[in-house]
């Protein structure tokens, strides 16, 4: 994950709006992939990107799973210790996955798979974590208009850079191994996340401006963001074996 992405993210100014979870819809596509994929009790889960170990936290006093998150931010993992000292949450980064072949029944990435610096290596890392047919549950951001190229500025180092279409999420999803069992599209609570920033800072330009310190900055967001369509996705993929990566196999629940 980008370490200004990083920093970003550890700001009061999205934090007062979303809470601990620092993610649309709070923990509502958290319960629904929970409810989905029906993890039995003590199922080991890895968190990619788990901020202050909220989502850890739930899982494990809600789900009774075994559960583990790795964040790169020290900052965000501080703050989630001083909640809960014993939450089981280490700084590390989704591109190197300290744990063995085969180990985890689920990895979930809510809004993170977007900042990783290489996206190509976290999936294989990913893949190679997970047990054969373990599930990967992925909620982010992408691109709802597939005939548009977008340039994302480089200084747009939040989770925007590395929003893309849906047929480019699919395509790394299963080059890497996976057969995608679900794609929800849930843009509503984007929209929602939306509207409570601009009641709590006046205007998204604004908002922009306090996160990225500087108003020249957050107007060339704004200009591209004037471009393109975003909308909030929740998948959930199954890791295949072998050469045999297969095809999509979706369904709308």
């Amino acid at each position: 994950m980008a370490k200004e992405s990083c920093r970003i993210y550890e700001s009061e100014t999205i934090q007062q709006v979303t809470g601990s979870t620092v993610r649309p819809g709070g923990f509502t596509l958290t319960d629904r992939a929970m409810t989905i994929c029906a993890f039995p009790a003590g199922a080991k889960l890895l968190d990619v990107g788990c901020g202050n170990g909220a989502t850890v936290e739930r899982l494990i006093n809600q789900y009774h799973l075994q559960v583990v998150g790795i964040d790169p931010s020290p900052v965000m993992l501080a703050s989630g210790k001083k909640r809960n000292a014993n939450l089981p949450i280490f700084e590390g980064t989704g591109e190197c996955l300290n744990f063995n072949d085969s180990e985890m029944d689920g990895v979930i990435a809510e809004c993170t798979l977007s900042l990783m610096s290489d996206l190509q290596l976290c999936l294989k890392q990913v893949h190679r974590v997970l047990k054969p047919q373990g599930k990967l549950i992925v909620s982010d951001i992408y691109i709802r208009s597939e005939d548009i190229s977008v340039h994302w500025h480089d200084d747009a180092s939040t989770c925007l850079s590395g929003a893309k279409q849906r047929s480019a999420w699919l395509k790394l999803m299963t080059d890497a191994g996976f057969k995608i069992e679900l794609w929800q599209d849930h843009t509503q609570l984007l929209k929602e996340l939306m509207v409570h920033l601009i009641f709590t800072h006046g205007s998204m330009n604004e908002f922009w401006c306090q996160m990225l310190g500087g108003c020249q900055r957050a107007q060339k967001i704004q200009n591209t963001l004037q471009q393109v369509k975003l909308g909030y996705f929740l998948l959930i993929a199954t890791k295949e074996e072998g050469d045999s990566h297969g095809g999509h196999n979706l369904s709308h629940v």
